[in-house]
């Protein structure tokens, strides 16, 4: 069991890692899930040290409270007028690629010029 969870992990990092393109070349390769999703709070203008240690904290906290999107996005969807039972869905959706991608942030928290963008910029940016 816990040898196919481990494998899970390693290939879901490599299929990210893989999307970034060439992750050492210029500027910061950013994977992105969707084409409205801005790029991480961290990746601006600091250097190395303190990107890396943004990039952990950005990364856990989005693993942790990355569930709360469900209610964000069902909020926002009965403030529209629209059906709260889609915003339900499309923030369990959201929430679920917001944890994956804040796993992805604290594993790879050395490579700076990484970033994957997450649905809405990622938890508590609003």
């Amino acid at each position: 069991m816990k040898a196919r969870v481990w494998m899970s992990v390693v290939f879901g990092l490599a299929f990210v890692l893989s999307q970034a393109g060439p992750v050492f070349a210029g500027d910061v390769a950013t994977v992105s899930f969707s084409k409205d999703s801005p790029a991480s709070e961290w990746v601006q203008g600091m250097d190395y040290g303190d990107q890396a240690w943004g990039k952990l904290g950005f990364g856990i906290k989005n693993l942790f409270l990355g569930w709360t999107s469900i209610i964000r996005d069902t909020e926002a969807a009965g403030d529209a007028g629209d059906n709260r039972a889609w915003g339900f869905t499309k923030g369990v959706g959201n929430g679920i690629l917001t944890m994956v991608g804040g796993l992805a942030h604290a594993v790879t928290f050395p490579i700076t010029k990484l970033d994957v963008s997450l649905p809405h910029g990622g938890v508590l940016t609003d």
